[in-house]
């Protein structure tokens, strides 16, 4: 359990999140009542905001809020794009030493980043080495990847 603790930086967060409400509710005189009614009232006047604002959008804003979204989206899709077809992140041979890898397990985050990105957990081959972490999947498209390795 210290092992798991130890190597993940998740921990670190959720610990300093816990202990800052851990102090917040120990040393703030409030109730969950008034915390409920404080979020009432916040959420119903970010919705009146909202409104008002959407109300007053001119065709200019529109236009720009367009181009930002349609740029952003394009950007998406290239560095998608680019980190599937970079030899780089995509090549069979371990980036520190050019040895072969072996697939190994994927751990839950690793799902979580294959949600938007196929990934999959390599090991290096040479015990070494020891490198391990995320390849990114080809793409089947036809385009020639030539991994770089370092024999």
């Amino acid at each position: 359990m210290l092992k798991f603790i130890q190597q993940k930086s998740w921990i670190e967060f959720l610990a300093f999140f816990l202990g800052t409400l851990g102090l917040l509710l120990w040393l703030a005189p409030v109730t969950l009542a008034s915390v409920l009614e404080f979020l009432k009232v916040f959420i119903i006047a970010a919705g009146v905001f909202l409104a008002q604002r959407f109300r007053e959008i001119t065709v200019m804003e529109m236009v720009g809020f367009l181009l930002v979204v349609g740029a952003a989206t394009l950007g998406a899709i290239r560095f998608y794009y680019r980190l599937r077809t970079t030899p780089r992140y995509v090549g069979v041979h371990c980036p520190r030493c050019g040895s072969k890898l072996r697939r190994k397990h994927r751990t839950s985050r690793d799902f979580l980043v294959d949600r938007f990105l196929p990934v999959y957990r390599y090991r290096c081959c040479n015990r070494e080495c020891g490198w391990e972490g995320l390849r990114v999947k080809a793409l089947e498209d036809g385009v020639p990847l030539k991994s770089r390795s370092r024999k």
